[in-house]
């Protein structure tokens, strides 16, 4: 059934939906989109939003480092309630009413709450505007500004640097940081201060980016199902890896 902002959701797995936007709201989710940007300018640190390169990017900031740390918000647009939207805008310039009116048609109800859903064209801007505005939000660009390499990418965060001991006390307060703000982050997707870590499909460690084998392995099969544009989209995105990965998939194909 149809509420005021959505046509129906469906389940992705347990507990997770994506919110199919309404015609309506997806009109009024652009023109939210175009006002927040005005007003907010996000950190460099946040690498999905103003096209800053996309995950490649925020990997690739990392490739000359010697240690890694990676985090993973757990259910990120979820954390994101309407109050909390509302005040995020009021800091960044929005009068009282016009933040709230923004955060009521940017929400859906789940479990008792009113959270910024996955598959509205708001949801990203919002979602990383409450984080940046967040006490975790401070603390990434407080070791961003420190001279800590820091990437976000929607729920991921990687924090890279030269001293394994610097930076294990640096990825102890960004969890101290994200329990306060309330993100909580994932445990089974966390790594702290290693040589190399695992983050969107890559394995990344000193000077040296890979896709793991088996998303390598699904581009073999998406490439040869694919026409010419299709093909060259893939070759594209591995070549942004790294040229020698481009070298070893073309071999594979």
């Amino acid at each position: 059934m149809a509420t005021h902002n959505y046509e129906y959701r469906y389940e992705l797995k347990p507990g997770r939906f994506v919110y199919i936007q309404s015609s309506k709201s997806a009109i009024a989710g652009r023109a939210i989109v175009k006002q927040v940007l005005k007003k907010y300018r996000p950190n460099r640190i946040f690498y999905h939003l103003e096209r800053r390169g996309g995950h490649v990017a925020a990997l690739r900031l990392h490739q000359n480092s010697a240690f890694f740390s990676r985090f993973d918000i757990m259910n990120f647009f979820g954390q994101v309630t309407r109050t909390r939207v509302a005040r995020s805008l009021r800091e960044v310039g929005f009068k009282p009413k016009r933040a709230f009116n923004i955060a009521h048609d940017s929400v859906v109800p789940e479990d008792g709450r009113k959270i910024l859903p996955y598959g509205f064209r708001q949801s990203p801007v919002l979602a990383t505007l409450a984080l940046e505005r967040s006490h975790l939000g401070s603390e990434l660009k407080k070791l961003s500004d420190a001279g800590f390499l820091v990437s976000v990418y929607m729920d991921d965060i990687l924090i890279s640097g030269e001293f394994k001991d610097v930076l294990e006390e640096a990825s102890e307060a960004i969890a101290t940081a994200a329990a306060f703000a309330g993100f909580p982050l994932s445990s089974e997707k966390r790594s702290i201060a290693m040589a190399g870590v695992d983050s969107f499909n890559c394995h990344i460690e000193a000077a040296d980016i890979t896709v793991l084998d088996e998303r390598m392995d699904k581009f073999v099969v998406d490439h040869r199902s694919k026409n010419d544009a299709g093909q060259q989209a893939i070759e594209k995105y591995i070549g942004a890896v790294s040229k020698s990965e481009l070298a070893r998939f073309l071999r594979l194909v």
